[in-house]
């Protein structure tokens, strides 16, 4: 179960960073941590539970602008920390944080694509 969670978590997190790599920052990066939550870029308008439980405390979005030397090195950084692993089986009833969290870094792609355009 752990791994098919984790697993699970770590997709959810790569297609957040690819999807927000080939966009320009917008300042916040809630519209990932939305793809992370929810699936969708927009909060949803009722009361929807997070992706296998996870929280907006649980999801961490990162982004480092490049620097005058090096215009091309901006990168994006998606994490999920803290996550509660919640167990469903009859042995064990309880939950278990990982202290581990699940990161993808990636560079900023978009202004290279629209360079080879």
């Amino acid at each position: 179960q752990v791994l098919v969670a984790h697993q699970s978590l770590v997709e959810r997190v790569r297609s957040a960073v690819r999807w927000g790599v080939v966009r320009p920052w917008d300042g916040t990066g809630e519209q990932i941590a939305n793809l992370v939550l929810y699936n969708q870029t927009d909060e949803p308008r009722s009361a929807t539970e997070g992706y296998l439980g996870l929280t907006r405390a649980n999801v961490q979005v990162r982004y480092q602008p490049s620097l005058p030397a090096r215009p091309d090195d901006e990168v994006l950084t998606v994490s999920i920390v803290n996550y509660n692993y919640r167990f469903m089986s009859p042995w064990l009833t309880e939950t278990f944080v990982n202290p581990r969290p699940v990161v993808i870094t990636a560079p900023m792609a978009y202004q290279a694509a629209a360079v080879t355009r």
